[in-house]
């Protein structure tokens, strides 16, 4: 079980970096998904993740503060965490071709341009349509 306590709106708006040293400084939620709240010493702040992915702890980061709140944070950390649990690799889709949301892509039709489609078909890998 996580040590600490769960961030609140609060401490994550009020937070600075204490000054100490010149790295990042890292507070985590205790709430048990990997996620961290990082102050870099130019006070900016974003999300990371720590992850446990085949046997190789990974950082994921999550995006900054306060484009993302604390609870969209948490809803993309426990999407991650279930996605490991499942068996998957949430970091699988970073080194995939950019893909763009379309409606003239939005169907499964457009196979031959599937690096364009987010539909759930196009997602899937290529031996499944064998």
């Amino acid at each position: 079980m996580p040590k600490g306590k769960p961030l609140t709106n609060v401490f994550v708006a009020k937070i600075r970096h204490s000054g100490k040293s010149g790295n990042a400084e890292r507070h985590s939620d205790a709430l048990g998904y990997g996620l961290m709240l990082q102050v870099k010493p130019s006070n900016t702040k974003s999300w990371v993740q720590y992850i446990m992915v085949n046997g190789r702890r990974r950082l994921r980061g999550l995006g900054p503060y306060p484009a993302v709140t604390l609870k969209a944070a948490r809803e993309k950390a426990l999407l991650n965490k279930r996605s490991v649990l499942g068996g998957g690799d949430p970091f699988g889709g970073r080194r995939s071709p950019q893909c763009f949301s379309s409606a003239e892509f939005a169907c499964c039709d457009c196979r031959a341009d599937s690096n364009k489609c987010l539909c759930a078909q196009c997602l899937l890998p290529s031996e499944s349509y064998k």
